[in-house]
């Protein structure tokens, strides 16, 4: 008999069908007092990180908040890691219980960009419905691609983005 195994969301957005629609711009949120700097230097710059201990990290989004810097590259930068949530909220357990209940690291996607809009195709279906934060339900995703309970944390994360926790915390990650 052939132990269940848990399917990583990674491992199940890498390995699926599912559609690389164009991802949203990257945007990176800051404290206010330093938008004058930002502007005048013309740079973000990478600060110590209270979640990924040791690491220096500019954190960029795909999302939109009041006040943030949208950018497009022509080469992007090189991507240290991709999470489909807030990390540090994540860190700090403001995320549902249902969601902070597995290990953080689960959620990793890498740095293969492709995956956010595999993700987006996932959840959202297209992206202007992603950037209105108006998810798919969990049966039609259930349906597509066949869900079980080994796929917890696919559902988990969906659960999230249908609650609309997200919102309340101002940023998705990326």
């Amino acid at each position: 008999m052939m132990k269940p195994r848990e399917v990583r969301l990674r491992e199940f957005l890498s390995n699926s069908n599912l559609a690389n629609p164009k991802s949203p711009p990257w945007v990176h949120s800051t404290s206010s007092s330093k938008l004058i700097k930002i502007i005048q230097d013309e740079t973000l710059l990478a600060m110590r990180c209270d979640v990924f201990k040791g690491e220096k990290l500019c954190y960029l989004f795909a999302w939109q908040l009041p006040s943030v810097f949208v950018m497009r590259f022509a080469t992007p930068p090189p991507i240290k890691r991709i999470y489909p949530f807030d990390t540090g909220a994540f860190d700090r357990n403001r995320m549902p219980s249902y969601l902070t209940a597995f290990d953080m690291q689960n959620f990793d996607l890498g740095s293969d960009d492709a995956l956010i809009g595999r993700l987006i195709s996932l959840y959202f279906d297209t992206p202007r419905r992603y950037v209105d934060r108006k998810s798919v339900d969990e049966e039609r995703i259930k349906d597509e691609h066949v869900l079980d309970m080994s796929h917890a944390e696919i559902l988990a994360l969906g659960k999230l983005y249908r609650e609309g926790s997200t919102r309340e915390l101002g940023r998705a990650s990326r």
